[in-house]
């Protein structure tokens, strides 16, 4: 028998005999089996994505800014061309970039993050634009700072013409005060003409009050009131006559009503000896229900209404300025200061009129404020005497906005200024080493 034969016999023998061995199934692991078909797929390992921040930081002052962008993505090369719009009440006035503004950049890296400061001078857009207050929008040409959008507000100061105020008058002369309105039929401005001594009177008031305000004010030029014929005073009321043909004009809309007996009652209760004014239409009182003034019921005197009052500078078309007087009955004298830097709810109105110059500007701070017996201490940041570089118009306008609203209070006579809590003893042709009073002739008439 060959060898091969007998070794495939040798292999039948040997299998037939395992057939009759019992299998044991603790013996052999069938899991790989079900692993190779229940094993889930394993992800890559994931990245998480870099991050990017632009942002303002800390700055030295208002109008010259820090802007930091950060990254940590250590091995980023960052556009640094930024973009910078400014408006005017919403409307776009110029666009800036960087390299126009921007006065130095400097990096600050660490481990972690790498961060570029960049210092922009927004006094370089003063040059471009006239007076008032912008908004400031700053976004990077980097796509992954694109959207960041960083936002400001800024003020710039021209020196202007303001009418300015006064506490003395030429011998033989004096001065009577006017409520005229402005261009815009917003706002009644009070304005200090100079007449005769002798002339001081109730009727020289009226005249003068029909009469409007000069050509070159820069105010509404023209009569806003009726002509009154005949006044007459009684105890302290002022008896003014119309003619109803004169007054119908006045009854045509809210603001020419609003703007006519304003204007009058405040004029002639600017003489210290009348208290309230008593309209007579046609020789009569008018009954409630009439409609000569839009309205307003005139059967009793008007009173003026006696209240805190803020005074905030009025640009005219002529470039005069003028302190607008703004009544505001609930207001503090611990919120003025706020409110004639900007900020009070009550005259965001005001503060949006294009005309309206801030009369403290942005940089200056209130260091502290106290009030006794009647005497109010203001001590101002030293930027006062620097904010507006040497226009010395602008630095009278402060200080006159400051004295006749802190002044408006009834339980505040005086207001003594400091400097860094210095007294001042030549401010601008004001002296701070007492106690002031506001100037009793305001808005004088050139």
């Amino acid at each position: 028998m060959s060898k091969g034969l007998l070794t495939l016999l040798l292999v039948l023998i040997i299998a037939y005999s395992l057939s009759f061995i019992p299998l044991n199934s603790n013996l052999i692991n069938f899991d790989f089996i079900e692993e190779i078909f229940t094993r889930e797929n394993v992800p890559a390992e994931t990245v998480e994505p870099h991050t990017f921040d632009f942002y303002e930081g800390p700055s030295e002052s208002k109008n010259i800014i820090n802007l930091y962008m950060t990254t940590d993505n250590l091995d980023y090369t960052m556009n640094t061309e930024l973009i910078v719009d400014v408006y005017k009440e919403d409307v776009p006035v110029k666009e800036y970039v960087s390299n126009e503004l921007i006065t130095a950049i400097s990096e600050n890296n660490d481990a972690e993050n790498i961060t570029t400061i960049f210092t922009l001078d927004l006094n370089l857009i003063e040059s471009d634009i006239t007076s008032g207050t912008y908004a400031i929008k700053i976004h990077s040409k980097d796509e992954n700072y694109s959207a960041f959008i960083l936002e400001n507000t800024i003020s710039f100061y021209e020196e202007f013409y303001y009418v300015g105020s006064s506490d003395t008058v030429a011998v033989g002369n004096e001065y009577i005060k006017l409520y005229f309105a402005d261009e815009s039929f917003n706002y009644l401005i009070p304005v200090s003409r100079l007449v005769p001594e002798t002339e001081k009177d109730i009727r020289t008031l009226i005249n003068n009050l029909y009469e409007g305000a000069k050509t070159n004010s820069g105010l509404y030029n023209g009569s806003i009131v009726p002509w009154s014929s005949r006044a007459t005073l009684h105890d302290a009321t002022l008896d003014m006559y119309f003619n109803s043909v004169d007054v119908k004009p006045f009854g045509a809309g809210s603001a020419s009503a609003y703007f006519a007996t304003n204007a009058i009652l405040k004029t002639m209760t600017s003489l210290s000896y009348i208290k309230d004014i008593q309209f007579y239409i046609d020789n009569r009182i008018p009954p409630a229900d009439a409609d000569y003034f839009h309205g307003m019921v005139l059967n009793e005197p008007l009173t003026p209404i006696v209240s805190p009052k803020i005074y905030l500078g009025l640009l005219t078309s002529v470039e005069k300025v003028y302190l607008n007087e703004i009544e505001l009955g609930d207001l503090k004298y611990e919120d003025v200061f706020d409110a004639l830097k900007g900020y009070n709810e009550l005259l965001s109105y005001v503060y949006e009129d294009s005309h309206t110059l801030l009369p403290i500007p942005e940089s200056v701070s209130l260091m502290a404020i106290n009030l006794d017996n009647g005497i109010l201490t203001v001590n101002l940041s030293k930027e006062a005497s620097t904010a507006y570089g040497n226009m010395s118009a602008n630095y009278q306008m402060m200080v006159d906005a400051i004295l006749y609203s802190y002044t408006s209070f009834n339980n505040i006579d005086q207001v003594q200024i400091l400097i860094e809590g210095e007294k001042i003893n030549d401010f601008y042709g004001y002296n701070f080493s007492n106690p002031l009073k506001a100037n009793d002739y305001i808005n004088i008439e050139h």
